[in-house]
């Protein structure tokens, strides 16, 4: 089985997009800083659920040293102002999806055999738009080529508050069908919208 935390991710970028994926930088005192800030930002507090800003959480978060995946979003040259060229503009976890939270789905119709990966992401308050979009599209293609290359089947889904319409636009934007609803957890009071990838939509 593909092993998320140990891909080479450079391997994921494509030249005609306005995005760059990139591990990271856990070691480098500003990008942490900028991941607190997107931590801590009133949009992601909103919609992501279990985060503090706590430092210590965030570089155990991007060292991605177990079976899952955190990977940076790094503001591309030409796409955004040159102070912005290399910094954090967002980030993407992908890890396996729940069975039970599946199993919840309204839509019983939704069967998936195979390994289940689910895709979170959160943004830079100060990010140009459009990034996370080309992020996700090239993250998306990229699983999907890992996978075939082992002969594994994937699926991927997200999951979406029903105010979240900016992250429905980016996950749309890179392939995301919208199919069903279900709880997030089961304490929440409203249904999430679940989304899940159509290869038919991926180049």
């Amino acid at each position: 089985m593909v092993h998320l935390g140990k891909l080479g991710i450079k391997g994921a970028n494509m030249a005609n997009e306005r995005a760059i994926l990139r591990w990271i930088r856990y070691t480098d005192s500003e990008e942490m800083a900028r991941l607190v800030e997107i931590d801590l930002d009133d949009r992601v507090k909103r919609y992501v659920e279990d985060v503090t800003g706590n430092i210590d959480d965030l570089i155990e978060f991007a060292k991605s040293d177990k079976n899952y995946m955190a990977v940076g979003v790094e503001g591309k040259m030409g796409y955004v102002d040159n102070e912005e060229v290399g910094k954090l503009q967002g980030w993407f976890a992908v890890y396996p999806d729940r069975k039970s939270r599946l199993n919840r789905l309204d839509n019983k119709t939704v069967h998936m055999k195979g390994r289940v990966l689910e895709i979170g992401f959160a943004k830079h308050p100060r990010a140009k738009g459009g990034q996370m979009a080309s992020g996700l599209r090239q993250l998306v293609k990229f699983l999907k080529d890992e996978h075939d290359k082992k002969g594994e089947v994937i699926h991927l889904t997200a999951y979406i508050d029903p105010e979240n319409e900016g992250s429905r636009r980016v996950l749309e934007a890179a392939g995301f069908v919208e199919k069903g609803k279900v709880k997030y957890r089961l304490k929440n009071k409203h249904h999430d919208h679940f989304f899940l990838v159509d290869w038919e939509k991926i180049v």
